[in-house]
């Protein structure tokens, strides 16, 4: 059947057939913003749940160093006789000896605000000791669940050692009244007599509001149209910390999405859930916590962004019709301007093609011809990313990992070895990323064929080097030797790579470390090899860069180096009087010792540095400085790329100067005080933006939180509530308002609010308090 003219079926095709494709291709478009938008904010939220978790898993290491401080209190060798509560309560010196342990524990709490109490128990006895009220019964005593868990923790049932429970507020209260009970996150820290004189368990119980607040103050709420909602939760659903503390200990396991964050097995994510009876969109992003079995989650509204983008989809349907009706009428004009050059184009097609039907319109038959035309061109260059392949570069990667299976004995391999022992070389280049950065693409070829040119001048009738490359800058070299000697071959590896390298240094000028492996038997032994020479390369942190490093047996048996805690004293000192010179002289002659230490290992080295910039991390917390204003990048990442002790000791250098510009400059606590009780009186009715607050007076949240605490015995938190409430009682007294015009006036978003907050602070609801005092007058 022969077809209409082109003209006409686009013609049709326009008028008839665009509106529905346009029409659905909007719709979609509108949904792959929405979905991309969703995305970028989810991820968005996934990296501040990140930073949060990071300042979290700090915090909670600052509370851990706390309990080995703890546990090594001078007096706990004497109570470990102490085996009851009489031997205590009725001999002289074992109530001072009980006395000392108690102040030595108080006075730590009461220099960190973040605690609320701390016990001590030692095993198998009926006593324990407590910031709340020094020595006390464990029989009777009105907070006994501790112990349960202590047990738990001993049986292996608790895998984990914080716990979110509920604390009495003083030894008097009473258990049948909620209000005598306080939210409270404990960290059990079990002791054993490796780590402390006795065997027992440390409780430290913090506040959970401590932590909602570094969650606060790590991240703000600044975007428009819709805010975030961050909260805690542990890997059963109970939430750990949340902005309302009425949902504290709540279990959500079953709530969507929640069920799916808890049984999913990614690290971080997030979920969209739309709620169909409210009308409702919410994106839940969450990240799961290294350090323990908690969930951080945050919640987003998008009914903002669906509302502004319903609006863009009805105005780009109605613009969509508009360009469309006189598109239509334009494409046709021009059409018959090029109409007659398709039309020879397709004749021509068609008596080259004499297969091609006859019967197919232009537009067709010259599709048809493109479409053939690149089929063969895809063909071509499949043909030619093939022949790239090295088959070789595959056999020998599969030797380096073991598999030793990829060829059968039937098929010859690519590579033939003449001999029977194996020695593997592991290569990188020093300081990788900042060569990376400044080496051209000539310099990436020269450096090749350098190492082509070494594999050609080093075969021979008694050694065969086969190389690797993995990735630009880090070489494999597998030799393949007739007899191996431990003198003469290790000397001629010595030196051909040294040769090599002062070639590189030379030509290209960028140095390059080695690590050897043992000899091996076999093709079998190439994969051992070439992890010895792995971790021979790792100790280029000791030995330095452009090193050659051979693996010895006896690397397998390094000594320790313990935390020199003296070194960690001398630098907070200096650190106090900004004595820069003095910490980086105690930095220097600490790096000296471990290098005295011809065996030590390369995690042990790491660890040392990752708790000395730990206890400084704390120095700083405690000593009321914004982390935020030193902490520019995450110190411990760029610990862990250092290649050697040079560049981890300029690292240190760096970070300590940073810390003694920021906290040079003197601060007026008393002015701060006034400013910051005046600020909170002027705004406790709105609802107060805490990191905005600390941008206006220029001091750090931390700090403000401190001011509170030790000016009014509150949190910023209970604070500013008490002072809602003391607004509201006067204006219950002094006034004709309604509860939900009180609710407005002093900052409340709901009366439910008020009625909640109003009876937690005085015990009965705000219209029972108004009743109450009326009756009386």
């Amino acid at each position: 059947m022969k077809r209409l003219p082109i003209i006409i079926e686009m013609f049709i095709a326009l008028v008839f057939l665009s509106i529905i494709p346009m029409t659905i291709t909007l719709y979609k478009l509108n949904d792959s913003i929405t979905y991309y938008v969703e995305s970028e904010i989810a991820q968005g939220s996934i990296s501040n749940l990140n930073s949060i978790e990071t300042i979290v898993s700090i915090f909670s290491h600052n509370i851990y160093r706390e309990a080995i401080n703890y546990s090594m209190i001078d007096d706990l060798e004497q109570l470990r006789s102490l085996k009851s509560y009489e031997q205590i309560s009725y001999t002289p010196s074992n109530i001072i000896i009980a006395n000392n342990i108690y102040n030595n524990l108080k006075n730590s709490v009461y220099s960190n605000l973040r605690i609320h109490s701390v016990y001590l128990y030692q095993k198998d006895t009926d006593f324990f000791i407590t910031t709340a009220g020094g020595v006390q019964r464990i029989e009777g005593y009105i907070d006994h669940n501790w112990l349960s868990i202590y047990h738990n923790i001993l049986s292996g049932h608790e895998k984990h050692y914080w716990k979110s429970r509920q604390i009495p507020v003083h030894l008097d209260a009473s258990t049948s009244k909620k209000k005598n009970f306080i939210e409270a996150i404990s960290f059990f820290y079990p002791l054993t007599l490796l780590s402390s004189p006795l065997e027992g368990v440390i409780v430290i119980n913090i506040y959970p509001s401590e932590i909602q607040s570094i969650i606060s103050n790590s991240y703000g709420n600044n975007r428009e149209g819709y805010q975030d909602n961050i909260f805690i939760i542990d890997n059963k659903g109970t939430i750990i910390t949340h902005n309302d503390f009425t949902l504290l200990h709540e279990n959500m396991a079953l709530v969507d999405p929640i069920d799916k964050i808890l049984s999913s097995s990614l690290e971080e994510g997030f979920f969209i859930k739309q709620d169909e009876e409210l009308g409702e969109r919410m994106i839940f992003s969450y990240k799961k916590s290294h350090f323990n079995d908690w969930i951080f989650i945050s919640t987003n509204s998008m009914d903002y962004l669906t509302t502004r983008l319903s609006s863009i989809r009805l105005i780009g349907i109605i613009s969509l019709f508009t360009i469309m009706i006189a598109g239509t009428f334009i494409v046709l004009l021009i059409y018959y301007k090029i109409y007659s050059p398709v039309t020879k184009l397709a004749k021509s097609i068609r008596k080259t093609e004499n297969e091609m039907s006859t019967t197919r319109n232009e537009a067709i038959l010259i599709s048809d011809m493109f479409i053939k035309m690149s089929t063969r061109q895809n063909d071509l260059q499949k043909a030619i990313e093939r022949s790239k392949g090295s088959v070789k570069t595959i056999y020998l990667e599969s030797l380096l990992k073991g598999n030793l299976d990829t060829y059968s004995a039937k098929i010859q391999p690519p590579v033939q070895f003449l001999y029977h022992q194996f020695i593997v070389v592991s290569s990188s280049i020093d300081n990788l990323e900042e060569v990376l950065s400044k080496t051209t693409i000539e310099q990436k070829q020269l450096f090749h064929t350098m190492v082509l040119d070494l594999l050609k001048a080093q075969q021979s009738e008694k050694i065969k080097l086969e190389a690797i490359l993995l990735d630009w800058g880090l070489n494999v070299f597998i030799i393949n030797i007739h007899a191996y000697d431990s003198l003469k071959t290790n000397k001629i590896i010595e030196e051909l790579f040294t040769g090599f390298q002062q070639k590189v240094q030379t030509t290209i000028g960028i140095s390059i470390s080695f690590g050897v492996g043992t000899c091996r038997e076999g093709l079998e032994g190439i994969s051992s090899s070439y992890h010895e020479a792995q971790r021979a390369l790792k100790r280029k942190l000791i030995a330095g860069k452009n090193s050659i490093i051979f693996w010895r047996r006896d690397f397998e048996e390094q000594g320790e180096f313990f935390y020199p805690y003296q070194f960690e004293k001398h630098i907070l000192n200096f650190l106090s009087t900004n004595d820069l010179n003095s910490i980086k002289t105690t930095i220097y002659n600490l790096i000296t010792e471990i290098r005295k230490q011809p065996y030590v290992k390369y995690d042990n080295v790491i660890h040392i540095f990752n708790q000395l910039v730990g206890s400084t991390v704390k120095y700083l917390l405690d000593s009321n400085i914004n982390i935020s204003d030193i902490l520019e990048y995450n110190i411990y990442h760029r610990l862990s790329e250092q290649e050697t002790l040079e560049d981890i000791e300029e690292l240190l250098f760096d970070f300590y100067s940073h810390i003694c510009e920021v906290t040079e400059a003197p601060i007026d606590a008393t002015s701060h005080s006034e400013r910051v009780l005046m600020y909170i009186h002027d705004h406790y009715k709105t609802e107060l933006d805490f990191e905005k607050m600390a941008e206006d007076l220029g001091i750090s949240y931390s700090y403000i939180r401190k001011i509170v605490r030790e000016t009014t015995n509150k949190s910023t938190q209970d604070y500013v509530c008490f002072l809602k409430i003391e607004e509201t009682k006067r204006l219950l007294l002094n006034s004709n308002m309604t509860i939900r015009e009180i609710a407005d006036e002093v900052g409340f978003s709901n009366v439910q609010s008020l009625t909640r907050f109003f009876k937690k602070f005085n015990g009965i609801t705000p219209s029972e308090f108004r009743n109450v005092n009326r009756k009386k007058d």
